[in-house]
């Protein structure tokens, strides 16, 4: 096989069967899925085992509840084949993600490789876009922010020698980018191969610990690429957030703007493909060998 594409769970019953459908539809067939529940309690597994059927699917469970940093690890060291695909439980693949990223690591021989995302709601409606522009350096991570983490595919070695860092939960990959991007060979498609996962009522407390762990991540990698003023800036604006966010939350309407502004806008044409595409990818796969 070529690729591991791995998925973390916890407590996502309502949305691991479509993340898991969309795999399973995939134009590249040669891969693996890792399932890895982190200590769900929901049912979420028995979803999981729903994938079984299909050998190429492996669920992997010990009970406990470890985190997300781990998890991301564990797959990692767990993975057979050469690449390794990050996927969340409640996002969904484009059907030719994998074909196109593993395309582009062989053409480039990148280490890792990114691309743009669609958003969705919670009613798997499209609603903008994302395109995070190519960074080749510290200080276009802290002031871009990376790729969107799970659209990423890459080299299972490298994942393995840049482990994620636990001390830096919820901006784990915001970390990550900023450690390594100054030897790492990264390559970046603007095609939109993910459909992410974006409530419009955000989860505030885990919205202000991702600020908490960002401003730890600007201090300490900052100097040296950002001056002293834009640290502090970039600082300043993750509190700014965390007000903006804190004195909207009341609101609904006020909240889904926010959120809004947080993608690019797109055109009913786009969101019309978009949606159509989305349909595909999740509709009910037929069991590998059945």
């Amino acid at each position: 096989m070529q690729v591991t594409v791995g998925i973390p769970f916890f407590n996502a019953r309502s949305t691991l069967g479509a993340a898991m459908a969309s795999v399973l539809n995939q134009t590249f067939e040669d891969w693996e899925l890792i399932l890895v529940d982190d200590g769900s309690t929901d049912g979420s597994r028995e979803v999981a085992r729903e994938g079984l059927g299909d050998p190429r699917v492996r669920l992997l469970s010990d009970g406990a509840n470890r985190g997300l940093v781990a998890r991301l690890n564990q797959i990692a060291a767990a993975a057979r084949a050469p690449l390794l695909a990050r996927m969340d439980a409640d996002d969904v693949m484009h059907p030719d993600r994998l074909r196109l990223q593993v395309e582009l690591v062989r053409r480039t021989g990148a280490e890792l490789v990114g691309s743009g995302a669609w958003v969705m709601d919670e009613r798997l409606r499209v609603t903008g876009m994302r395109r995070p522009a190519p960074f080749r350096s510290r200080a276009e991570v802290l002031r871009q922010g990376g790729f969107v983490h799970p659209s990423c595919l890459g080299q299972t070695r490298w994942f393995r020698d840049h482990p994620y860092d636990g001390a830096f939960a919820r901006a784990e990959d915001l970390e990550l980018w900023a450690r390594t991007v100054e030897r790492s060979r990264f390559a970046f498609l603007d095609e939109p191969l993910l459909f992410y996962r974006e409530p419009r009522r955000p989860n505030l407390a885990a919205f202000r610990a991702s600020w908490r762990t960002e401003r730890r991540i600007v201090r300490l990698y900052g100097p040296g690429a950002l001056s002293a003023v834009e640290v502090a800036a970039r600082t300043i604006l993750t509190h700014v957030k965390a007000l903006a966010y804190g004195l909207a939350s009341p609101f609904p309407t006020a909240t889904s703007a926010l959120i809004a502004r947080r993608s690019s806008p797109i055109s009913e044409e786009e969101r019309a493909g978009a949606e159509a595409t989305l349909a595909r990818a999740v509709a009910r796969p037929a069991v590998a060998g059945a």
